[in-house]
């Protein structure tokens, strides 16, 4: 009995050994499962990141690649526009403002007229069509200077034409590198307490007046009591007269007096044909035609008493 007692014993402890051993292994499976899972989840994820790190770098490239060659922004055009406008400013194109039929009609009678020297009837031009001359230079040429010539504008003076310096102040002659050069004459109609006209007519040279010219002025409506018109002529540089000078005027009454005179850098030189008289410290020189008629400086004029193109390109 005891005997079958103890071989029972030793098989169920050998049973529950089993069972504990099947126990632990199916643990030890059931973890390593779980592992695996866990392990093959986690390499899914980092797959799935990674694809979707791919495809959104992908994305982001096909987007890159469709903006290069898409339209630029309203940004781009803007610049793009401004960088057109400063290649057109450069180049002189699209700049040129256009002018009507009427415009060209006022500027091709002015520019007959000062080549034919009627400087008057350039004058009382001016002054009737002064609206649409200011017009002309403000708005429509935006105070810049262009060249006319045969019904079309030019950027840089570079040729034979007109240019509106001002509303009331005109060039009419050659042109090179965008200044008088050559023959030219300026014409600027004043107002003062008489509607008049100067005047710079002869030689230019860079924009100044050099060699032969004229320079004055006329107020061809009256002028009081005071000279109606008065020119210089002779031999200038750089806008200043050198040398022999000729200087008439015409007084209120018509009368036309001409003197001789010589003029060192623009300043009267009062050499020996001057006469002096200390009574009202003054110097006179008789006029060719009557002698009777003088030129008169005083002495505190002398000094400042200039002979120099006044109207200036710059």
């Amino acid at each position: 009995m005891r005997e079958n007692l103890k071989r029972k014993k030793t098989i169920w402890i050998a049973v529950c050994a089993c069972c504990a051993a099947i126990c632990v292994i199916t643990g030890a499976v059931r973890a390593a499962g779980v592992w695996q899972e866990r392990q093959t989840e986690q390499e899914t994820i980092l797959e799935s990141g990674e694809e979707q790190a791919a495809q959104t770098a992908e994305s982001q490239a096909v987007q890159g690649d469709a903006a290069e060659g898409s339209p630029a922004s309203q940004d781009d055009d803007d610049q793009a526009d401004a960088q057109a406008d400063e290649l057109a400013a450069q180049t002189g194109e699209a700049r040129v403002p256009a002018l009507d039929e009427e415009q060209k009609e006022l500027l091709d009678r002015l520019s007959a007229q000062i080549e034919e020297q009627r400087y008057e009837e350039a004058a009382r031009l001016m002054f009737e069509r002064a609206d649409d001359l200011a017009e002309l230079y403000y708005e429509v040429m935006d105070q810049e200077r262009f060249l006319y010539r045969d019904g079309r504008l030019s950027e840089t003076p570079d040729e034979d034409g007109l240019v509106l310096a001002r509303s009331s102040l005109v060039f009419c002659g050659s042109f090179a590198s965008g200044a008088p050069e050559g023959s030219c004459t300026a014409l600027q109609a004043v107002e003062l307490d008489y509607p008049r006209y100067d005047f710079a007519s002869g030689q230019w040279k860079a924009g100044k007046m050099n060699g032969s010219g004229r320079i004055g002025y006329c107020c061809y409506e009256g002028a009081g009591e005071e000279n109606r018109q008065m020119v210089r002529e002779g031999e200038f540089l750089e806008n200043r007269m050198n040398g022999q000078v000729r200087l008439s005027t015409v007084n209120a009454q018509g009368e036309e007096s001409v003197w001789e005179m010589t003029a060192d850098d623009g300043a009267l030189v009062l050499d020996d044909v001057w006469l002096y008289d200390a009574a009202d410290d003054s110097y006179r020189l008789p006029a060719e035609q009557d002698p009777s008629h003088a030129y008169l400086v005083t002495g505190k004029e002398a000094p400042g008493f200039r002979f120099e193109n006044m109207i200036l390109w710059e």
